[in-house]
């Protein structure tokens, strides 16, 4: 589940890349405390996995398939227990 501000018409396959700004320390911290604790809370308390070493910029990561986008009110009744978002659309 990825959350977002705007809505998407877009529905299949989409390439992930990263930014071409290399990031900075405080970038790289931030994410990791952010994973750290959904890992945390989706796993009952249990350790978080290693994060990457390396965040290399303008590179290509992979894809999805983007099968709905659902207002946030849409997708918290839809699954009640799913992944907690605070975003406007997920």
């Amino acid at each position: 589940v990825e959350g977002r501000s705007w809505p998407t018409e877009h529905r299949g396959w989409l390439w992930i890349a990263s930014t071409a700004r290399e990031p900075t320390e405080l970038d790289i911290a931030q994410v990791q405390q952010q994973y750290q604790a959904q890992r945390r809370a989706l796993s009952g308390g249990a350790a978080p996995t290693d994060s990457p070493s390396e965040f290399p910029p303008s590179a290509l990561l992979g894809g999805v398939f983007v099968s709905d986008c659902l207002p946030q009110h849409e997708y918290a009744s839809r699954w009640p227990g799913g992944e907690a978002n605070d975003s406007a659309f997920v």
